[in-house]
């Protein structure tokens, strides 16, 4: 071989770019397989321009939770709020399809209930608490959502920061979804 032939591979200086993408894999793989936690934080507020009486209403709707949900593939009723689910979902680094149970407890009609969510799929497990309160403001009423989100598995080793943008992102799409079906249902 001659000496001053090119290689096809990026050249290192000080073998810094190499100990960083040893060190990134090292870590990601051991996330992975210690089967590392993740516990996320998550506020959230929606307004909708209707009633407490009625959005609280909407949301105890079996079709406009099904319809709401972003990529909702099944929604089935088990017993008395409570749901199984089974989602496709596609957002960044969240890809695959998850199954789990969705239910609601804690219920004080119309202000405030409890949501339960465990679900899992290829990327990881999901178990989120997340307390929902209604509250009426000057344009209809506000839904507070404070969540605690406990991920595993590929889901926790994407970070914190991500997690917490794809929950957003989903609980606003979510949000809008279900306004769109509370007003159609209403006939606002």
């Amino acid at each position: 071989m001659n000496g001053s032939r090119k290689s096809k591979f990026p050249t290192f200086h000080q073998g810094k770019p190499l100990a960083s993408f040893l060190q990134f894999n090292c870590l990601e793989n051991s996330l992975l397989k210690e089967g590392r936690e993740s516990i996320i934080k998550i506020e959230y507020v929606y307004t909708f321009q209707l009633t407490r009486e009625q959005v609280w209403s909407c949301i105890q709707d079996e079709e406009a939770l099904k319809k709401a949900i972003p990529g909702c593939k099944t929604f089935q009723k088990l017993a008395e709020n409570e749901y199984s689910i089974e989602m496709g979902l596609s957002v960044g680094p969240v890809k695959g399809v998850f199954t789990g149970e969705v239910r609601q407890t804690d219920q004080e009609a119309p202000s405030f209930y409890r949501l339960h969510l465990k679900g899992k799929g290829k990327p990881g497990e999901v178990d989120a608490v997340a307390d929902m309160q209604l509250q009426d403001c000057e344009e209809g009423t506000q839904i507070i959502c404070s969540a605690d989100v406990n991920v595993t598995g590929v889901l926790a080793s994407v970070g914190q920061r991500i997690m917490n943008g794809v929950a957003k992102l989903m609980m606003g799409q979510f949000f809008k979804s279900m306004d769109k079906e509370m007003k159609l249902k209403l006939g606002a």
